[in-house]
């Protein structure tokens, strides 16, 4: 049974996290980790192929992620010879039903990056994080991000992205920033009797969990 280390997307007061993690495969009772794998690879070991799967969050060609990963791979490879990665990019409003279909396909990849894992970790296809990173590694991780990946009380995801859902105003245009809905409308309406957008609120399909959070908030 191959094994991976996945990650999640969790949303907490202000922030949405992406953890990601690596893993490698195992067989029987036996298993080898993604970190114990490259080490071997990298002192002259047999060659390694470790598939990699990570969202694309650009909006087209010109900014597509595959480009940041090639370099993050080509960087690796360079360091680590004997190791080959194989990656596949995938639309970030498709990742989790196409890594699903990998998994019930018996075709899971060995690094994932990207959506909800929880599942994962019931079937018992995830290394815990105490497997892939160092102690020193893990307590310079960022507590309320690498508290995220934690699933039945072991950590299962480590922190790769976060950004940040917050209202930005101009001070020129706003002098104090509105906390409340009825603040803000009649900010919005001040501003646009400047000639200005009074207020701007990104909708569509993408990223609804956190339009809603938006709102919410």
């Amino acid at each position: 049974m191959k094994r991976i280390l996945a990650g999640a997307t969790a949303a907490s007061a202000l922030l949405v996290l992406t953890a990601c993690g690596s893993g490698s495969s195992s067989t029987g009772t036996t298993a080898t980790t993604g970190a114990a794998t490259s080490a071997a690879a990298s002192a002259g070991g047999a060659p390694v192929t470790l598939k990699l799967v990570a969202p694309d969050y650009g909006s087209g060609p010109a900014d597509a992620s595959a480009a940041y990963w090639k370099t993050v791979t080509d960087d690796f490879t360079k360091a680590n010879p004997t190791i080959k990665v194989e990656t596949t990019v995938i639309n970030w409003n498709d990742l989790a039903t196409k890594v699903a279909t990998m998994v019930q396909n018996g075709q899971q990849p060995d690094v994932y990056v990207g959506g909800d894992y929880a599942g994962f970790v019931k079937d018992n296809l995830l290394y815990p994080v105490t497997d892939v990173l160092s102690p020193a590694t893990q307590q310079n991780l960022l507590k309320p991000f690498a508290d995220k990946g934690i699933v039945n009380g072991k950590a299962y995801g480590i922190p790769f992205v976060s950004s940040a859902r917050a209202l930005f105003y101009n001070k020129d245009l706003v002098p104090t920033a509105p906390t409340t809905w009825d603040q803000i409308k009649p900010s919005a309406d001040a501003v646009k009797a400047k000639g200005k957008i009074g207020f701007g609120l990104p909708l569509g399909s993408e990223e609804a969990q956190a339009e809603t959070m938006l709102w919410e908030l």
